[in-house]
């Protein structure tokens, strides 16, 4: 089985090239929605959350909010770090036993959708790494429709990230998803076809 892993910035088209892959027949982990099972205050990372920033990260309802735990870890790298530390080890753990999963569905190519990728480490579990390339106009506009978040927010999520230019290195793949949907799915064409083929 062939191991993808596409990342990039917040709001870049991650997941739209990790649909288009799922079309074409991949299997796709998605990382955020690991981390959204994850946070429960009945888990080992929600426990280990709620004690490290408290119940403000609560809702009315006694629920692990997540748009109060964001504003509360992106506050200022320590906090970002300390959330990283708890989720990220938790993540993996899933991610593989998905991966053990997968290998029963007899699929071709597993991809893992992950913005952090590279900052996780997760880059050593897969094949090839896919780099999606956007302009953060763009980004943020994507980031503010899904999430509700402001250009100050964004920017402060941008910048806990490697940048752009020193995640090149690690890329097998950059999908340049600056212009139309059908100039993002010719190139995964010409990927997926690269990969098949080895």
């Amino acid at each position: 089985m062939i191991t993808v892993g596409i990342t990039g910035y917040l709001g870049s088209g991650k997941s739209t090239v990790a649909r288009l892959f799922l079309k074409k027949g991949a299997y796709v982990i998605d990382a955020d929605k690991i981390v959204h099972r994850l946070l429960n205050v009945r888990t080992k990372v929600g426990k280990r959350l709620l004690k490290k920033f408290g119940k403000e990260i609560l809702s009315t309802s006694g629920l692990i909010d997540r748009k109060k735990l964001a504003i509360l870890g992106f506050s200022k790298r320590t906090n970002w770090s300390v959330l990283c530390r708890i989720i990220h080890p938790e993540v993996i753990r899933e991610i593989k036993k998905e991966l053990k999963k997968s290998l029963q569905r007899k699929r071709k190519v597993l991809v893992i959708d992950a913005p952090l990728l590279i900052e996780a480490g997760l880059d050593k579990m897969v094949d090839y790494v896919i780099l999606v390339k956007a302009n953060l106009k763009d980004c943020y506009k994507r980031a503010k429709l899904k999430l509700g978040i402001s250009k100050d927010d964004f920017k402060r999520r941008v910048s806990f990230q490697i940048p752009f230019r020193k995640k090149l290195p690690y890329a097998d793949f950059v999908i340049d998803n600056t212009k139309t949907l059908k100039f993002t799915e010719r190139q995964v064409e010409e990927i997926w076809k690269k990969i098949i083929s080895q």
